[in-house]
């Protein structure tokens, strides 16, 4: 992509639809005359470095060819919207000094070594995705540092044993857990506690009694989706008393189930 320098005072810059994506090499330079932006929408452009120098940017979005976001990406304090696209993306410590964010879309392994005590926290932080947790306690972890998400997007690493270790997360409105590894044998999900969760997604999991029970008694439930889920026990009953606020309820490609027993009062 080739570009002409008409303004340095533009305020906003949106790149490439999805059916026309592109590339910019030097990124950071190309746009370093552009010192007012405050939206940076590179979502289907794949950039070789990052535009730390555009202190006012709020929105940034882009695809990138580097195997990691620059440890200088929090010079954007701004920034309240960071979005970038790569496959097993190694993502700084700075970021989680970055405390004006809002929405992080990266895909990225978080452990406890870099959620330790010391890092910052996200109190503004209300939607993240889509991190990935190889254990319970990591999960926890980043949640503790983002105390007012409402969304969380994640992949996880499900359990092999019958063990079922207790996920907190009191704060969110919206989950999506999922493990996209390609087994033969799908991995437990582990139990959640959320209160005020009102939209439940969850694909390539297993599910036992103790997980179908857990999930029954979220009171604020409204909308669920199963996605490829195996069902331990064959079967799957719902009684009277549970999903007293479900309005929505998607199930798709189910495997092992083979009986569905539903209370006349069920699913109001």
């Amino acid at each position: 992509m080739e570009f002409v320098l008409l303004t340095c005072r533009l305020r906003s810059f949106k790149g490439a639809n999805a059916n026309a994506s592109s590339s910019i090499a030097q990124a950071s330079n190309i746009f370093h005359n552009f010192k007012f932006l405050k939206v940076l929408d590179l979502e289907f452009t794949v950039i070789d470095s990052f535009p730390t120098k555009l202190v006012y940017l709020r929105y940034f979005a882009a695809r990138t060819s580097k195997e990691s976001i620059t440890p200088s990406v929090d010079k954007l304090w701004n920034l309240e919207t960071l979005i970038i696209t790569k496959g097993n993306l190694s993502v700084p410590m700075t970021v989680w000094k970055m405390a004006k964010l809002r929405h992080l879309h990266i895909s990225h392994c978080l452990t406890s070594e870099e959620l330790s005590d010391e890092s910052s926290k996200l109190d503004y932080l209300g939607t993240f995705s889509t991190p990935y947790f190889s254990c319970v306690e990591d999960a926890g972890l980043m949640l503790r540092k983002t105390p007012n998400i409402r969304e969380l997007r994640c992949k996880f690493k499900g359990l092999c044993s019958g063990q079922f270790p207790i996920l907190g997360a009191k704060q969110l409105k919206v989950l999506n857990i999922f493990d996209d590894r390609p087994v033969k044998v799908l991995s437990y999900l582990v139990c959640i506690s959320a209160s005020n969760i009102k939209k439940l997604k969850v694909s390539f999991l297993r599910l036992g009694l103790q997980h179908l029970s857990n999930i029954a008694q979220f009171q604020n439930l409204q909308e669920l989706e199963l996605n490829f889920v195996e069902f331990e026990d064959n079967e799957w009953k719902v009684s009277s008393d549970e999903f007293p606020q479900l309005k929505v309820l998607k199930l798709q490609s189910l495997i092992q189930l083979e009986k569905w027993i539903v209370s006349d009062e069920a699913f109001p």
